[in-house]
């Protein structure tokens, strides 16, 4: 059976990029969205060389509202066939609410959650075209507890997470299948942007490979799994958000993320 293409959001790098190479190694053809439209090429080459299979890619900053629009007529205008849609792109913002800017809190709502849902709303006419397509709608460990210091990344986390068993639960009688990713550290650009590598530097045995991340995310999602949580330890983490107060896991995540005065 021919496969569709599987569209990733911020493919670019870390998670996103990870995951386009896995699946293209599996003969999936891809289309990669990000905002660098040369890092982009590069890896279009790079996976084209190796894999063999059609590469397209989009260079677009999905916070702009009309950016999933704009890539939906690019599919038309291609004839290209959304199967799998993962929504991976988004950033962390690494300081006290009322000390962050609140342009950058806006953006990162606007990519981390705004943009994840248009693309959902968006291509699921398109997903619904085949006899079976995937969501992987990237989340976090974050979203089973409250992050002082990165208190609206990790709240719109939670969101990403519920909207995923909801739209889940819609779909349930469709093609689609949806898979919310919750994973834990990961050795990934993210911190550089969020800024807080002091975090990892602090929790460093904790973090985990991408590949090895992406691996197990592909996994359960080509099983129709619900969720996927990768990393025994993180597992703990989550049943112990779920069995302790909110107050006592926000202070155990105070310890984690304490950012110096």
């Amino acid at each position: 059976m021919k496969k569709g293409y599987a569209l990733i959001t911020g493919a670019s790098k870390g998670i996103g990029k990870e995951i386009a190479l896995q699946l293209a190694a599996q003969g999936w053809p891809l289309l990669l969205v990000a905002r660098s439209e040369q890092l982009l090429l590069a890896l279009k080459q790079e996976i084209e060389g190796r894999d063999g299979v059609q590469v397209e890619t989009i260079a677009v900053d999905l916070a702009h509202p009309e950016a999933p629009g704009q890539i939906a007529a690019h599919c038309t205008q291609k004839g290209i066939g959304i199967q799998i849609l993962v929504n991976n792109a988004g950033f962390g913002v690494w300081d006290k609410f009322e000390n962050a800017s609140w342009e950058d809190l806006e953006s990162m709502n606007a990519l981390n959650v705004t943009a994840l849902l248009r693309m959902c709303h968006t291509f699921i006419p398109m997903l619904r075209q085949h006899e079976r397509a995937h969501i992987l709608n990237v989340s976090s460990l974050g979203a089973f507890q409250p992050i002082p210091f990165m208190a609206l990344y990790g709240a719109g986390k939670a969101y990403v997470r519920s909207f995923s068993f909801a739209l889940r639960n819609e779909l349930r009688d469709s093609p689609i299948k949806v898979t919310c990713l919750s994973p834990g550290g990961v050795h990934t650009a993210f911190p550089e942007r969020a800024g807080s590598q002091l975090v990892v530097e602090r929790n460093g045995r904790m973090v985990m490979a991408a590949d090895r991340c992406v691996r197990i995310a592909l996994k359960a999602m080509f099983r129709g799994r619900a969720e996927v949580i990768p990393g025994w330890y993180n597992h703990i983490g989550m049943w112990a958000s779920k069995l302790l107060p909110a107050t006592f896991t926000a202070a155990m995540a105070r310890k984690i993320m304490q950012k110096p005065e």
